[in-house]
């Protein structure tokens, strides 16, 4: 029985305050895919805690409607 997590998270980039959230999906603990979502934000716009992009953001709904449809997809 193997379970799957999926995980976003942001990859800070050269650009100072700046990144690129990515997915990572592991399966019974090993890492099975690990991409970029192509979505770029401020580091200020990004909740590490949710995992979402803040509600603060102009794009907030639309990014975050993005991340839920890449994590069911999965």
């Amino acid at each position: 029985l193997s379970s799957m997590h999926v995980l976003f998270y942001l990859r800070t980039s050269k650009t100072p305050g700046r990144g690129t959230v990515y997915c990572r999906v592991t399966a019974s603990g090993q890492r099975v895919v690990d991409t970029s979502t192509n979505l770029r934000l401020s580091a200020a716009d990004w909740d590490e805690a949710q995992r979402r992009v803040r509600r603060s953001n102009p794009d907030a709904k639309t990014f975050n409607l993005r991340l839920q449809t890449v994590e069911s997809a999965l």
